[in-house]
């Protein structure tokens, strides 16, 4: 496989991108956008992305113009650059990208989104910047800024081609977010491994290292958080608790007055995370592309549908294993459709079904190939019959655009 980056194609993850000499040089070209304001660094195997539109929200209500990177995109590009919670539009990032190409054009297309959002943020002079880390962490291209704050969410075993064997590997990674002599905040690590990791490198960078591993406080403001969260999840309860403790610390490293707006979270539904296209009979999209972001759609699935059975649209990237992403949701599945989504890097839809006939023994029902996702994912919905979508948040944006127009 060639390495020579091509801005118009996605990254596959490999060692090869997992470095930032080429960020560095490229920030250095443009006078380093990424310094120059607040800024909080969100990492984690799963609920960074929460977390960060939570932090971005919390901030917004106390008048703070916040800048917001995330990442991967579900439908379009400029989902990944938010201002005060508003996408730019299409023509904003073509500008950005046609004024700055002579120092972008070198770059992945990870790297080139990362950079055009510090160069957004200091051009369009927000407040407070809040990323959202790729992969990883000491080398994922959004650790060239200097956060006052490192928040890290939960820790599980993915992408390990890239980031080395077992949570120990995993859990050093995300730890280069830490900086010497400032506050990181961390999930709840419930392997002790990656707590261990989180102490030794807090330790030795001289970081204060907070964990977030008290249940819910019965206090006005959190009883309104877990109100608001009521139909997510209790990991969202979770994440955005990490979330309120990490604004609060801003807020009083900033001299800043904190507060928490009613209903502040109510109704907000982001695009992919356990999207419910559909309450009844219910059509979920969830991005899930790993065992522990399966594991939460599990108990997702015992509280709020525990005797449901779901026809399940599946499809996986090639660095994953499938069986383990269905493994904690299969008590739910009756039958399983396979499509095609995004050759360049999916398992083919016919290799998945050998795959899973032969691994997934727990399973019993029927597999199924869909020779079109579009025509057939219409014919799903209107069955009328609950249906769960997930293994990727590629996937997850096929099926709401091919929905669009029911929805």
């Amino acid at each position: 496989m060639s390495t020579q980056p091509n801005p118009k194609k996605y990254d596959v993850p490999s060692k090869d991108f997992y470095k930032l000499d080429q960020m560095i040089r490229a920030a250095e070209s443009l006078g380093n956008p990424q310094f120059g304001r607040h800024c909080i660094l969100a990492a984690g195997t799963n609920a960074k992305g929460s977390i960060a539109n939570y932090l971005s929200a919390l901030f917004r209500s106390i008048g703070l113009r916040v800048g917001t990177y995330s990442s991967p995109h579900v439908l379009r590009p400029t989902e990944r650059f938010r201002i005060n919670g508003d996408e730019i539009s299409q023509k904003e990032l073509e500008e950005f990208e046609q004024k700055y190409e002579v120092s972008l054009k070198s770059l992945t297309y990870f790297e080139r989104m990362t950079l055009l959002a510090f160069l957004m943020f200091r051009d369009l002079k927000v407040d407070v910047q809040v990323i959202e880390v790729g992969m990883g962490g000491r080398l994922d291209a959004t650790n060239i800024c200097e956060p006052d704050i490192s928040v890290i969410g939960p820790i599980g075993l993915d992408h390990e081609e890239v980031l080395g064997k077992g949570y120990r590997s995993i859990a050093f990674e995300k730890a280069g977010i830490m900086r010497p002599h400032r506050i990181t905040w961390v999930y709840l690590p419930k392997n002790p491994e990656v707590k261990q990791v989180f102490e030794e490198q807090a330790k030795k960078l001289g970081s204060d290292l907070k964990i977030s591993d008290q249940p819910l406080e019965q206090s006005s403001m959190e009883q309104s958080l877990a109100k608001d969260l009521s139909d997510r999840g209790s990991h969202q309860i979770w994440n955005a608790r990490l979330s309120w403790r990490v604004f609060e610390e801003a807020c009083k490293l900033w001299e800043l007055k904190p507060k928490y707006e009613t209903a502040l979270f109510k109704n907000r539904q982001w695009l992919g995370r356990i999207q419910k296209l559909r309450q009844s009979p219910p059509f979920i999209v969830d991005g899930a592309h790993n065992e522990s972001a399966a594991e939460c759609l599990r108990d997702y699935l015992k509280e709020y549908f525990p005797k449901t059975k779901f026809l399940c649209v599946f499809g996986a990237m090639r660095e994953k294993m499938p069986e383990k992403i269905l493994e904690p949701i299969r008590d739910w599945i009756s039958e399983i459709y396979l499509p095609s989504f995004f050759p360049p890097r999916e398992i083919k839809n016919t290799e998945l079904k050998e795959f899973l006939e032969r691994d997934l023994k727990s399973f019993s029902g029927k597999i199924h190939l869909m020779p079109s996702l579009e025509g057939e994912i219409a014919t799903l919905w209107d069955k009328r019959r609950p249906v769960l979508v997930l293994g990727s948040f590629y996937l997850a944006g096929e099926v709401i655009r091919a929905l669009e127009s029911k929805v």
